[in-house]
């Protein structure tokens, strides 16, 4: 299906059926060529467009086509795959399984003459924190699972297994990357500020690095035997030895950083700017950062000589790119939608080097990606699913009185995470606290009537707290400034 998306003609609808009139296929047709240009300027003009009978579509430059041949429609993936695609989409996202595209870099190319595969990879009951990650070896004979409630440890499995098996003294580890050759693991635990390494024939782990705070924006381990990351709170970006040693800064340490990813050869390192959803790209040798692709997340470089990278919507796209000048240099091309994203700025997919594309499916339909229940569950272990409509949850905390929980969720279209409270007694409609920049870590006041939270928006420098008051629709006041992110995560007393 990917290679039919990137390369082959679908005919009109006009000719799948023929009672759909003609002015409307002529629209259709143009709203889905290739190249924007050739699309619609506006929703406008397409709206007019399909309400026009006269409308006729005008062929611009395709020479392949004759008056005898249907009128071609573009390969854009629609924005909800058809037939067994979508059932496989939707039974995967429920299930919290992952799907593994298996290919050859042909569906990338321009004359693809391989196979395009589609497979699932049970995890079992295992669940992800927010930042866990799915990890495919680079050449893509391994997966592995970080970033697991509990705290667990990282697992892992061969491709031609059924089963993962943990890794011993990887508990509580929150960020992973292979080696180059497959053969060990890097990784970062949530409440350890070091860098450590693992081989996967065996052995305990060996601390590379001690850092003054732990890893919380990704890491990656490079072909040139580097290893970038980015320090708590997703701020700054550093490099140091995959055998170890000092990091080295290779950015303002008030830098947003997620999901760094090192170039071949380690010539550059692209990553995430989360307050700008963009990915840029950090010249080592010019020493130089600029916008590489504007709304582009995790951009992963595959050898084919293109991006792959996500949306805020979770469609995943493919531009070509020019990495020895650090260039994108053609039109993107969407691959397939739905792909879970668990905040705005972190999409969970990998890829390797030999075309295994592994990532976890987002829920369709009335379900949003990564919908959740609230359920109240006492010290019996009874069981009481609330009313409230699933959606994405974070930093869920009780208030003091036990009668509200307060949560950081993303709003339907949105792109940027906001604080609501839920009375849980009441079972009313959330109220929303916030409305502008990125929030997240609420916590209650002592007396239940403010939250506490912390805030990425225009004017501050990196995460800074806010207090919101409930009694009143005032708007949050900045509580405190320092150099970095400041996350809270207890309020004890007022005094």
């Amino acid at each position: 299906m990917l290679v039919k998306i990137l390369t082959a003609d679908a005919p009109s609808v006009t000719s799948e059926r023929r009672t759909v009139p003609p002015h409307v296929g002529a629209a259709l047709a143009q709203a889905l060529e290739k190249l924007p240009a050739d699309r619609f300027r506006s929703a406008a003009e397409f709206a007019s467009a399909l309400g026009d009978p006269s409308f006729t579509y005008e062929a611009r430059a395709r020479t392949s086509v004759t008056a005898s041949t249907p009128e071609p429609v573009a390969t854009q993936a629609p924005a909800t795959m058809p037939g067994p695609w979508n059932r496989l989409a939707v039974a995967f996202g429920t299930t919290t399984a992952l799907l593994a595209a298996l290919a050859a870099w042909g569906w990338l190319g321009p004359a693809p003459q391989l196979p395009v595969t589609l497979a699932s990879i049970d995890i079992g009951d295992r669940s992800f924190l927010v930042p866990g990650e799915i990890l495919v070896s680079p050449d893509g004979l391994r997966f592995a699972l970080a970033g697991l409630l509990a705290p667990e440890p990282i697992y892992w499995r061969n491709a031609d297994e059924e089963d993962f098996r943990p890794i011993p003294g990887t508990e509580g580890a929150i960020f992973a990357s292979f080696s180059p050759d497959g053969e060990s693991l890097v990784f970062s635990a949530q409440n350890e500020a070091t860098v450590q390494r693992v081989s996967l024939s065996g052995g305990a782990p060996q601390t590379l690095a001690e850092l003054p705070v732990n890893v919380a924006g990704g890491l990656h381990w490079g072909d040139d035997g580097n290893i970038v990351f980015s320090h708590s709170g997703g701020l700054g970006l550093y490099r140091m030895a995959a055998t170890g040693g000092d990091p080295e800064p290779l950015l303002d340490p008030n830098t947003p950083v997620r999901n760094p990813r090192l170039l071949p050869g380690g010539r550059a390192v692209i990553f995430t700017d989360p307050t700008a959803l963009s990915t840029l790209i950090l010249d080592l040798e010019t020493d130089s950062v600029r916008v590489l692709r504007a709304g582009a997340i995790d951009a992963v470089y595959v050898e084919t000589g293109h991006l792959l990278y996500t949306d805020v919507s979770g469609t995943l796209w493919a531009v070509a790119f020019d990495a020895r000048r650090g260039e994108v240099v053609g039109e993107p091309v969407t691959l397939f939608d739905g792909v879970s994203k668990p905040t705005a700025f972190w999409a969970r997919f990998a890829v390797s080097q030999n075309g295994t594309l592994v990532y976890s499916a987002g829920l369709r339909g009335e379900a949003r990606p990564n919908a959740m229940r609230l359920v109240v569950v006492d010290l019996e272990g009874n069981e009481e699913i609330l009313v409230l409509s699933p959606r994405q949850f974070g930093s869920l905390k009780w208030s003091p009185d036990g009668g509200s929980v307060v949560y950081q969720s993303i709003p339907e279209g949105e792109s940027e995470s906001q604080i609501y409270t839920y009375d849980v007694e009441l079972g009313v409609t959330p109220r929303q606290l916030t409305f502008e920049g990125n929030n997240f870590a609420p916590v209650f006041s002592p007396d239940g009537t403010r939250v506490v939270f912390s805030s990425l928006r225009e004017g501050t420098d990196g995460g800074d707290l806010f207090v919101k008051r409930l009694d009143d629709d005032t708007p949050a006041e900045l509580l405190i400034t320092l150099p970095g992110g400041q996350r809270p995560t207890q309020w004890p007393s007022d005094s």
